[in-house]
């Protein structure tokens, strides 16, 4: 995720995080594993407050243009898909 953003000019400090949801996601603490955030899909309002202190907000523009890149990024990968369609059909 760094690597991409990155590429599109975009310079941010990018956490892992696995959230977790289903039946079983109320026996999981919240915390981290390593330099990875564990959260429960349910607590959407409170896990941003475990992000490491010392982070910079992101702004509208900012999140904005993360969107962008990400959208961006999917959009080749369908292309690339549906060419690679073509050519198996071919």
């Amino acid at each position: 995720m760094r690597l991409l953003l990155k590429t599109h000019s975009i310079e941010v400090e990018v956490t892992p995080a696995l959230v977790v949801w289903g039946p079983g996601a109320s026996g999981i603490a919240a915390g981290s594993c390593g330099d990875v955030l564990v959260v429960r899909g349910s607590d959407r309002g409170g896990w941003p407050i475990r992000l490491p202190s010392g982070r910079r907000q992101l702004d509208d523009a900012m999140i904005a243009s993360i969107g962008a890149a990400l959208a961006a990024f999917v959009e080749r990968g369908k292309r690339f898909q549906r060419t690679r369609a073509r050519r198996g059909a071919a």
